[in-house]
């Protein structure tokens, strides 16, 4: 049954490999035939993929505060997906690349002409933005990484320092969120501002990650059902067998 399930996941893999390769290539090729359209693509899907990998460590923390079974079929698929964090630290470099095309306040032409963006000028410029990055995602990778580490429910140590991590870590978790999507997406437009839009964010990340997760258990359920044999014979008439 295990070897069955591994072949399966192998598939699977080798799909997914397969179709990233294309992917690359097809960015590969609009990053030299629209480079504006490639950074703001870019920008949206990693917006999105983001947004699970980073989910997955929120409902991580969630589960070491609260406990209880729920959490403890998907919780090694919510500690894999966390441990996605440095790999997303990797693909935002386009982001930063592309940062004076996809962020007005990064133009000093533009901002020399907006008295708005001047007045935001302290807060929004490369520097500052590259140092916020930097910390968030060097803040996420150290939760993903100690939470992984204390992964054994049945240690109750483990799961005293997962509890002790994640419950100031949850706090933190939503600010540096909210204020990494002020950054990255509602700077965009930088004459709009919100106060709840980091919040509304994370609500939607959440439930994509949720999504992502019912079809990742659908994926599984299906692979270990494939490999139950059927039973044998006829069950008896209702009423036999008493």
């Amino acid at each position: 049954m295990v070897t069955g399930i591994r072949e399966r996941i192998a598939r699977a893999s080798r799909t997914a490999y397969a179709v990233g390769c294309v992917g690359l290539l097809a960015c590969a090729v609009g990053f030299f035939t629209d480079r504006t359209q490639f950074f703001q693509s870019w920008l949206t899907g990693y917006i999105f993929w983001f947004g699970m990998g980073i989910g997955c460590l929120g409902l991580l923390m969630l589960h070491h505060v609260v406990g209880g079974a729920w959490g403890n079929l998907v919780r090694p698929l919510l500690e894999a997906g966390s441990s996605t964090v440095p790999g997303l630290a990797v693909l935002f470099l386009p982001v930063l690349a592309g940062l004076a095309v996809l962020y007005p306040w990064a133009r000093p032409e533009v901002v020399a002409a907006d008295h708005v963006l001047q007045h935001k000028h302290l807060y929004l410029n490369g520097p500052f933005f590259l140092l916020r990055a930097a910390v968030f995602f060097g803040f996420w990778a150290l939760l993903a990484n100690r939470l992984n580490r204390w992964s054994d429910p049945r240690d109750e140590t483990s799961v005293r320092k997962g509890r002790n991590l994640s419950a100031p870590g949850l706090f933190f978790f939503v600010l540096t969120f909210s204020f990494a999507m002020v950054d990255w997406v509602m700077s965009i437009e930088p004459h709009w501002q919100s106060s709840i839009f980091g919040a509304m964010v994370l609500v939607g990340q959440l439930l994509g990650t949720i999504a992502l997760l019912i079809v990742a258990l659908n994926f599984f359920s299906r692979s270990v059902n494939s490999q139950v044999p059927a039973p044998s014979g006829h069950l008896p008439p209702r009423g036999e067998g008493k």
